[in-house]
This record gives C-alpha cells, structure tokens and sequence, in this order.
C-alpha cells in the first residue's frame, strides 16, 4: 500500500514546521538560529524539539 508524504507525516504528527526545524537540526543549526530562521521564538523551537 502506498502512503504519500503528507499523510506519514501526519500519521507521525508532524507538520511542515515540524519537518523544516528537524531539517534545520540536521543541518547543524542551532536553536537560536532555528528560532531567528523561522521566526519563532526559542522556547517554541525547544517544544518541537521535544515533540519530535
């Protein structure tokens, strides 16, 4: 059976913003840059993080 992106992602429970800042993670940023990045604030940075 084939499942599409999104719908893994959201079996997962993962949103685009989810999946951008684990992006960032694996790039190497850090999380103040992730926050800077995309407009966020750090704290909210540190709950995706935890989420994921």
């Amino acid at each position: 059976m084939f499942i599409n992106s999104a719908s893994k992602h959201s079996i997962l429970g993962l949103d685009d913003l989810d999946l951008e800042i684990l992006g960032l993670l694996a790039e190497g940023f850090t999380n103040e840059e992730i926050a800077i990045r995309v407009n966020l604030n750090q704290n909210k940075v540190l709950t995706i993080r935890k989420k994921c």
